[in-house]
């Protein structure tokens, strides 16, 4: 039965962070809510002994983290540059002080390494500022497969831009990778609760 873990997390990790991305039309505060409450919970479960108030400090600080790293947005960088015009007038903050805009002149492969490095940097983040703060706490060292799944974003931007779905609302590119991301994010987190 411990098998199946992964695979719910899996499921639910596509559906709630495609709801994330706009699957439903709740608005972005609750689409954002219903993914990062739920991964939340799911991250902060493994210190279910470390007594209530630590639970709930870390469920708090854990929420705001994921909330926080899900207002950052990145659609600017979900096409990995595709986009032959660029995305020069929409840059997203912070991330766009790292990564700097791209330029009118790039050819598409400078712009699919900035949008690369653009998504990177936000996988990244979720990692660090969820599992780092676990880690320390808990001195669990599973978290660190959260943290990678985490960094995982770009590459799963850039499989579902090579696949061929035409699936309602899992098309290919951004809906798809929305999903795929989702799924790769919940299934690491439902390893840490087995």
């Amino acid at each position: 039965m411990a098998y199946l873990a992964p695979i719910v997390g899996f499921l639910l990790g596509a559906l709630a962070y495609r709801i994330r991305g706009g699957l439903f039309d709740l608005g972005h505060p609750w689409g954002r809510l219903l993914f990062a409450v739920p991964l939340s919970v799911v991250l902060v479960l493994p210190l279910f002994s470390m007594g209530w108030l630590t639970l709930c400090a870390m469920f708090v600080v854990t929420l705001i983290a994921v909330y926080w790293i899900t207002i950052l947005g990145h659609g600017t960088y979900m096409d990995l540059g595709r986009n032959p015009e660029g995305h020069l007038d929409e840059p997203e903050r912070p991330i766009y002080y790292l990564v700097g805009n791209e330029k009118p002149l790039w050819n598409p492969r400078q712009r699919l390494y900035h949008n690369f490095c653009g998504l990177l940097i936000k996988g990244v983040a979720l990692g660090v500022l969820t599992a780092v703060p676990l880690i320390a706490l808990s001195t669990d060292f599973t978290y660190l497969a959260f943290m990678a799944a985490s960094a995982s974003m770009p590459l799963c931007y850039l499989a579902a831009w090579n696949i061929p779905s035409t699936v309602k609302n899992f098309e290919q590119g951004p809906p798809l990778g929305e999903a795929l991301y989702g799924a790769v994010i919940g299934a690491s987190a439902s390893v840490l609760i087995l």
